[in-house]
């Protein structure tokens, strides 16, 4: 199958997107052999940070000698993306490949058929037994207790976060979220929390209780403090991170503990000087993504996202920034609007319409952009300009400016 074949054939599952239980996708992974049981894998969960924090920890690894699988959601331009071996794409024709065996096994399934997610959580599966990877960093999707992710029994726990979103799904509250997120942790496996609040981190505390694991957590057992970080046995002075804004050093910290537990559980060490390099030079698009001179892409889709980007926004005292906003019209895009308004009043708005996005946001008194995006950039003298409120429509953006 070529790519548009293919991408038409996952497209078509996008309705079944969210399945409450895990049988539909045991049933495939039973005819499938059970891939999932055939290679090493670390879990990272939470609501923002997921991404950064497994492209950091990725590098790390990587550079350490590992052959790293990355699992991730969504993609930004091509959905290859959600699928990567050593920090590469997967290639289209073992994508066409896997998924022919997939139709062929779903032909048989009681149960079926698959899910958007399902399907690709099948293929990376597949991928990284087939090429007998040393470890997996699988992303969880959604929330964490049911998420298709979450067949796995894998020996390190990541936890980035904790905000409101998808709440439909997982719950009204904060305790609720991290209840579901919490729904990660195993029998045999370490958990690292990253910066969470004490009531959250009590949720986690009394899951792993149950079974007596090692947990790590943010500010007490490992923390990053301006260009250093610091955990028991070990100081690394004067680091580098390539990713902008403050919030990326606590996902860094998080994933430079996650890379030596690892190793520990490895019975293995790391080159130090290694990781100093890996972290110079980790890159994670569409997070604060410099496009041009004084424009940047950012995926923030929900408040705690836009909470990080107003923290960057403010430390380099802009006060009259200007937002070139698309939602989807299921995100909580009015709360949004509202935080970015109370925090940056000053700024200037700008609703952008995009395939599958908000197309009128006069009721949230947005001025809809009239003008390609790209003719506006032009166009216009002032700085900085951020492009946010979806990875879906910055994505688009990325992918070719939405059309003029």
């Amino acid at each position: 199958m070529n790519l548009e074949a293919l991408e038409s054939w996952f497209d078509s599952r996008i309705g079944l997107n969210f399945h409450k239980g895990q049988e539909r996708l045991l049933e495939a992974l039973e005819l499938l052999d059970h891939p999932e049981r055939q290679f090493a894998s670390i879990q990272i969960a939470g609501t923002n940070g997921k991404g950064s924090t497994q492209a950091i920890l990725g590098q790390l690894l990587l550079d350490q000698g590992y052959k790293v699988g990355a699992f991730t959601s969504p993609h930004l331009e091509d959905m290859r993306e959600r699928v990567r071996l050593n920090g590469h794409v997967l290639p289209l024709e073992r994508l066409s490949q896997l998924a022919l065996r997939l139709q062929e096994v779903e032909a048989q399934m009681q149960l079926g058929p698959l899910s958007y997610f399902e399907l690709w959580t099948c293929v990376a599966f597949l991928y990284f037994a087939e090429e007998a990877v040393d470890v997996a960093l699988l992303e969880v999707g959604i929330g964490g207790r049911h998420d298709a992710t979450n067949v796995v029994e894998s020996e390190l726990a990541l936890i980035t976060s904790i905000g409101l979103d998808h709440q439909e799904l997982l719950g009204s509250s904060l305790t609720a979220i991290a209840c579901e997120k919490a729904g990660i942790v195993n029998a045999e496996q370490e958990l690292l929390l990253g910066p969470l609040s004490a009531d959250l981190l009590l949720v986690f505390e009394e899951e792993v209780a149950r079974f007596g694991n090692p947990i790590f957590r943010f500010g007490q057992d490992f923390v990053w403090q301006d260009q250093t970080f610091w955990t028991s046995g070990l100081t690394l002075e004067e680091l580098k991170l390539s990713l902008p804004g403050a919030y990326q050093r606590e996902n860094a910290a998080l994933a430079l503990m996650a890379a030596l537990r690892w190793a520990r559980i490895r019975g293995q060490d790391l080159d130090l000087a290694q990781m100093r390099r890996s972290l110079e030079r980790v890159q994670w698009p569409g997070r604060l993504e410099l496009l041009a001179s004084g424009v940047y892409l950012d995926g923030a889709h929900n408040v705690p996202a836009l909470e990080r980007l107003v923290e960057f926004i403010k430390a380099q005292a802009w006060d009259t920034p200007i937002f070139l906003l698309g939602f989807l019209p299921r995100k909580n895009y009015q709360e949004m609007v509202a935080y970015l308004r109370q925090h940056l009043p000053h700024a200037s708005y700008y609703l952008v319409p995009f395939d599958g996005g908000l197309e009128d946001g006069s009721f949230l008194g947005l001025d809809r952009l009239e003008k390609g995006i790209a003719t506006f950039i032009r166009e216009e003298e002032r700085r900085p300009i951020f492009i946010t409120g979806s990875l879906h429509f910055v994505g688009q953006v990325r992918k070719g400016w939405i059309s003029e």
